[in-house]
């Protein structure tokens, strides 16, 4: 009976966190589409070549040959210190699975497409949610559970890879806050699951 009522605890632990992850996420992507517009030309006026040459290396992180491979590092790291990979491994698969939805449902106009900047590196498909800052937020709530050490590391790293998508013309502040927020509700989801039932493996 104890046990019961400490899993009813979690279960409602997990969506108060889901929602209010949720309702913050949502407000604060209504403010970035207001402000969409705005955002873009302010960056557009900061573009100079020294930055251009680093957020272009930036950006690169989020591609999917690096995100692959720094998936496939955590989880290798994940095996070797015996800390279970599967709550992990599908938060990775959800959040691109999500990406290719939302990216099909909504399909928006990247803002280079519509004339309000120029791109700085090649892009293509639906702008909305910016899958580079989705895919880095999801790993984070992992990070920070289960190597904290690399905590600040990765929060700095997905902070500047959605900037960059700001940055480079490629996406609208509210394509990238709205990224964050899902991915990071997606990996927080995945491991309070993993806590509740326990996952060994």
């Amino acid at each position: 009976m104890k046990q019961k009522k400490i899993s009813k605890q979690k279960i409602k632990s997990i969506k108060k966190g889901l929602f209010q992850i949720g309702i913050l996420g949502v407000i604060s992507t209504i403010i970035g589409f207001i402000l969409d517009k705005t955002i873009i030309r302010l960056a557009n006026s900061l573009s100079f070549q020294m930055m251009n040459y680093i957020f272009i290396t930036i950006t690169t992180l989020g591609e999917t040959y690096i995100f692959v491979l720094i998936a496939a590092v955590l989880t290798i790291a994940l095996m070797a210190y015996r800390k279970p990979v599967v709550s992990f491994v599908l938060s990775i698969f959800s959040a691109l699975f999500i990406i290719w939805l939302l990216k099909y449902i909504i399909d928006r106009p990247r803002p280079f497409e519509i004339g309000l900047t120029s791109a700085g590196v090649a892009a293509n498909w639906s702008s909305f949610p910016s899958g580079h800052t989705l895919v880095f937020f999801t790993i984070i709530p992992m990070v920070a559970k289960k190597f904290p050490k690399l905590k600040t590391i990765f929060w700095m790293i997905a902070i500047l890879v959605g900037l960059s998508r700001i940055y480079l013309g490629v996406h609208y502040a509210s394509d990238v806050i709205a990224g964050a927020f899902i991915g990071y509700g997606i990996g927080w989801t995945f491991m309070r699951i993993e806590e509740k039932y326990r996952w060994s493996i």
